[in-house]
């Protein structure tokens, strides 16, 4: 059952938070761009109000910047730039030629790296695939023209997690980019890897993973229960949260689940116990601390929008 109060509390100093941030952050955005990109990102999705005349300028220098610099840009600022800009309106076809540029990061085995010749990493190819592949653009012209190298990335996706597992190496925030990817395939009909028992099996792996202070680490999953609770992440909880979130409401809208009552309902109960980690760890200024991995600006939005997104799943 969730306390509604409290999330709503809670949201409420995260979003002045992120709103005193981009404040800051604006008169810098020549250093800044991409930063700035993410929390207005953010601040779009939780209704945070920003001025006109910010989000413009913020539009035009990134849409400049991609536009001119794309080719010689890392992949972060690449799909943070890629992100905003499809948030403000542009499609994916007028950007088109930066995704392209992205998509020649890919290697033979369908995944991507951080860079160009960098070994293929789950979290690039997740993150490349979670940003383009929404049921807004089903009949964008992208995913014909891209249709192939998708696919390879979603079969890398699901055959390096797979693998992973089998080993014992998985990784909470690996199947959190998995989980989100293969749903954004199914929907926009991309699914030919059928991949409803890799999304079952790994929904099943991330539930097994969440410690008992109802948090997920970057660490593989603990004998010792006590360490991974004092390793702790906000930023890989709420990551784990929003997969787990959208497996639910995509489940429940499908006239046959995959999923039985009862492994919704075990969902429903770890996004609970996620949700009451995020609301006992923030910091009385609005804010969660980076706990090893990743950047505060990211790592807030992100906590806000999973709590946001549990308050669509979990139980009045």
């Amino acid at each position: 059952m969730k306390d509604v109060e409290r999330i709503f509390a809670v949201l409420n100093k995260v979003k002045i938070f992120i709103a005193h941030s981009i404040f800051q952050y604006i008169p810098h955005i020549d250093y800044h761009p991409m930063d700035i990109a993410a929390l207005i990102y953010y601040a779009n999705a939780l209704d945070i109000t920003i001025p006109p005349q910010i989000k413009r300028k913020t539009r035009e220098f990134l849409s400049k910047e991609i536009e001119c610099n794309y080719s010689e840009m890392p992949f972060r600022e690449i799909l943070w730039g890629i992100s905003f800009l499809l948030m403000e309106g542009y499609t994916l076809e007028e950007l088109s030629d930066p995704i392209k540029h992205v998509f020649s990061f890919q290697n033979k085995n369908g995944g991507i790296g951080f860079y160009k010749d960098d070994v293929s990493r789950i979290p690039s190819t997740g993150w490349l695939l979670s940003t383009i592949l929404s049921e807004k653009f089903k009949n964008d012209n992208l995913y014909v023209v891209q249709r192939e190298a998708i696919l390879k990335a979603v079969n890398f996706l699901a055959d390096e997690w797979t693998k992973d597992v089998s080993l014992g190496h998985a990784l909470a925030y690996k199947g959190a980019y998995v989980l989100t990817s293969l749903l954004g395939c199914r929907d926009v009909d991309l699914d030919e890897y059928n991949a409803e028992n890799t999304v079952a099996h790994t929904i099943e792996t991330l539930l097994d993973m969440q410690t008992e202070n109802g948090s997920w680490t970057f660490l593989l999953k603990q004998s010792d229960s006590r360490i991974s609770v004092a390793l702790s992440s906000p930023h890989i909880t709420s990551q784990v949260m929003l997969s787990l979130c959208k497996a639910h409401c995509s489940e429940r809208s499908r006239a046959q689940s995959i999923l039985t009552t009862t492994q919704l309902k075990m969902i429903v109960g770890a996004v609970e116990k996620g949700t009451e980690y995020l609301c006992e760890t923030q910091h009385e200024l609005g804010f969660w601390y980076a706990h090893n991995a990743g950047e505060l600006a990211v790592i807030n939005g992100q906590c806000a929008l999973a709590l946001r997104e549990a308050l669509e799943v979990l139980p009045p």
